[in-house]
């Protein structure tokens, strides 16, 4: 895996992809650059004594060497004699230990360079991310002002549909009273059709009494005429009378029937008017009920808008202020993501002095056994670790990306193999499956061995001092595949290929 372990890793913060930070950034800008400048300055502190430390210790190399006394006028930090230098010469089995001393000291550094680099790799990739998130914010921001767009003009529409509503009820209000009048005077026109039947009625009665007159007097002009014509001579000028008394009672008679007729011509129709006007008030009645439940519905239908207005302002008010607050994070988060790239930047510029100086510190470097020596034969042993991962990666619990599969089959197959001291399975996104032993870093896409397995390629990397036994080790990774063939994450194994002797 290429130092799994980091102990720098609790001011390194390792982010997952896709994550946007929005709260709690103050905080950690505060306090996570000068907590990265701290050990910058540390490590910049210890590469300025390597070189000092290297040249003091070739000194003794040589001094133990020739069994030649040196005197030594100043000590490696460049003030007075240390203990190591005693009266003008060094002693071997001194300077055997001060270099053992030293030894173990640029195995650490070498590690601590190596751990560096990781964390450099640490911060591209929370860098990465970190621009991923700004990328993403300006995508919400855009769209948080369509939304608002959105919703300034669906307010103003509720707004012109509640005023709409209102119109349209006091409309229904003004028709309501026009034809609640127009039953008013239906009703007093029903009245005065019925008064008007009642006096036709009356009419009519006093036709009748018109007509019995007639008759009668009809008849006493008969009994006139009969009486004449006995009177003679004397009774002709009473006949004449009688006569004339009996033309009026005829036309009389014949104008009350005229009448009478008439009178039941008028009747019929201010029947058919009264059934008319019966039937108009019982629709007016109907239509001044369902305009008043019209009235009622539109009512309550503007309670309604307006709650509907009211929940639409504040959802718009809501979505604003959450916008507004979210834009002071983007903002936020774009300060600190210059910040992330300052600190990246002087990470990087330290860590290629930690490497020079760790490259150049080659009498400290812990002394391997040869591969004749130790009857080791490192390559041999590499492919042995290849094929076996690649068989490894045939496993069909493997197949299924579950850590509580992983588990139990990477354990079993690293305690078979003492020459591996670590071994892990990522998934395509870089995040790990299983590591044994646990890795602090959270995503291994900027790791080589992951980028070239997951490209297909069977990898192996060159030496570097493992940060977990200290000695020289090499990372073996091969792809892992499922059931059709495809790549579906890698597994690999952190392998051991000397001892200090």
């Amino acid at each position: 895996m290429q130092h799994p372990v980091y102990p720098l890793s609790h001011v390194l913060p390792v982010a997952s992809p896709g994550c946007v930070w929005v709260s709690g950034i103050s905080s950690w800008e505060a306090a996570f650059p000068w907590q990265v400048i701290t050990i910058v300055l540390a490590i910049i502190v210890i590469s300025a004594l390597l070189p000092r430390l290297t040249s003091y210790l070739a000194r003794l190399e040589r001094c133990r060497l020739a069994r030649l006394p040196e005197p030594y006028q100043e000590n490696v930090l460049g003030e007075t004699e240390t203990s190591a230098v005693s009266s003008g010469c060094c002693s071997a089995p001194e300077a055997e230990e001060l270099k053992s001393k030293l030894a173990a000291f640029a195995g650490d550094y070498q590690v601590t360079a190596s751990q560096i680099l990781s964390s450099v790799d640490q911060m591209k990739l929370v860098t990465e991310t970190a621009s991923q998130a700004i990328t993403a914010f300006d995508y919400v921001q855009r769209a948080a002002d369509v939304i608002g767009a959105l919703g300034e003009k669906l307010t103003q529409q509720v707004e012109e549909t509640t005023s709409s509503t209102r119109r349209a009820r006091e409309a229904l209000v003004q028709t309501l009273a026009l034809t609640e009048r127009v039953c008013l005077d239906t009703d007093n026109t029903y009245r005065e059709m019925s008064s008007l039947e009642e006096a036709v009625r009356k009419v009519d009665g006093i036709l009748t009494s018109i007509g019995e007159i007639s008759r009668q007097t009809r008849l006493l002009a008969l009994n006139a005429s009969i009486e004449a014509a006995r009177a003679g001579q004397h009774g002709r000028g009473f006949a004449v009378v009688a006569d004339e008394v009996k033309k009026l009672s005829l036309q009389t008679e014949k104008a009350v029937g005229e009448t009478g007729r008439i009178l039941t011509d008028v009747k019929n129709k201010v029947k058919q008017m009264e059934q008319s006007v019966q039937t108009g008030q019982r629709g007016v009645n109907l239509a001044v009920q369902a305009i008043d439940e019209i009235r009622t519905e539109l009512h309550g239908l503007e309670q309604q808008v307006e709650i509907m207005s009211q929940s639409v302002w504040t959802a718009h008010r809501e979505i604003r202020e959450y916008f507004g607050r979210l834009k002071a994070a983007g903002q936020q988060i774009k300060r600190s993501f210059a910040s992330i790239q300052a600190v990246a930047e002087m990470l990087t510029n330290v860590a290629q002095i930690v490497q020079a100086n760790a490259g150049s510190f080659t009498l400290v470097k812990p002394k391997s056994l040869s591969m004749e020596e130790s009857g080791f034969n490192g390559d041999e042993q590499v492919h042995k670790v290849l094929e076996s991962l690649l068989v490894l990666a045939r496993e069909p619990r493997l197949k299924e990306l579950k850590p509580e599969l992983h588990g139990p089959v990477l354990r079993r197959w690293m305690a078979e193999r003492p020459e591996v001291e670590a071994v892990y399975s990522n998934r395509r996104d870089g995040t790990f499956i299983f590591s044994e032993p646990p890795a602090a870093l959270a995503n291994a896409r900027i790791r080589p061995w992951w980028q070239k397995a997951i490209a297909g390629e069977n990898y192996v990397s060159p030496e570097y001092i493992s940060a977990i036994t200290r000695l020289p080790c090499r990372t073996v990774s091969v792809p892992l595949r499922d059931n059709t063939g495809e790549i579906v994450g890698t597994l690999a194994a952190d392998m051991v290929v000397g001892r200090i002797t």
